[in-house]
C-alpha cells in the first residue's frame, strides 16, 4: 500500500470511528424503549443487549462514557495526524513556485487541510451518523452496542474515571437522586 492510500485509510478509519461513536450515543438516547423491548421479547439477541444497557443506569453511564471517550479520542486523532498529513501534502504541492515561499505554503496547507478535515468531521463524523441514528434508533442501537461494549470494556479503567468525574461533577453542581442517574 503507497503512502497516500495509507495516510487517506487512516483519515477515513477516523472519521468512520468518530461516527460509530456518535451514532451509538445518539442510538442509544433516541430508541424507543417499546420498539426495542418488543423485538427483544421476540428473540432478538442485539435486541437483548440494548434492553440490558436501557435497564441498567451503570450499564448506561459507562456506554455512553465510552462513546465520549471514542468521539474525543477520534476528533484529536483526526485533528492531531489529519491536519498534519493533508497539509504536508498540500504544502508539497505549492512548494515548487520557490523555495520563500515555503513558509506562505506549509501555512495555507495548514489552513486548507483544517478546513477539508473539519468539513469531512463534520459530515461523515458527526452529520451523517446522528441522521442515521435518530431516523433508525432501534437498528442503529443494535448494531453498534456490541462494538462500543467491547471497547467500553477494553479501556474500562478510562470509562470508570470518567463516569465518576461526571456523577461528582452533576453532584457538586446540586442534581442529587434520579435525577443526577438520568442525567
Amino acid at each position: 500500500m503507497n503512502a497516500a492510500l495509507f495516510t487517506f485509510a487512516i483519515i477515513l478509519a477516523l472519521l468512520l470511528a468518530n461516527a460509530l461513536f456518535v451514532a451509538g450515543e445518539f442510538a442509544i438516547v433516541g430508541v424507543p424503549r417499546p420498539s426495542i423491548e418488543r423485538l427483544a421479547s421476540l428473540g432478538n439477541v442485539l435486541a437483548r443487549r440494548v434492553v440490558r444497557i436501557l435497564d441498567s443506569t451503570k450499564r448506561r453511564d459507562r456506554y455512553l462514557a465510552t462513546t465520549q471517550i471514542g468521539v474525543s479520542l477520534a476528533s484529536l486523532g483526526l485533528g492531531m495526524y489529519g491536519e498534519h498529513v493533508v497539509a504536508e501534502s498540500i504544502a508539497v504541492w505549492l512548494e515548487p513556485l520557490n523555495v520563500s515561499r515555503w513558509v506562505a505554503a506549509h501555512t495555507i496547507g495548514s489552513a486548507v487541510a483544517v478546513a477539508i478535515l473539519t468539513y469531512a468531521h463534520l459530515v461523515i463524523g458527526e452529520m451523517v451518523p446522528k441522521a442515521l441514528a435518530l431516523q433508525s434508533a432501534e437498528r442503529t442501537a443494535m448494531l453498534v452496542s456490541p462494538a462500543i461494549e467491547g471497547i467500553g470494556t477494553a479501556v474500562l479503567p478510562l470509562v470508570v474515571a470518567l463516569d465518576a468525574l461526571r456523577a461528582l461533577t452533576v453532584r457538586a453542581i446540586g442534581i442529587r437522586g434520579e435525577v443526577a442517574e438520568e442525567e
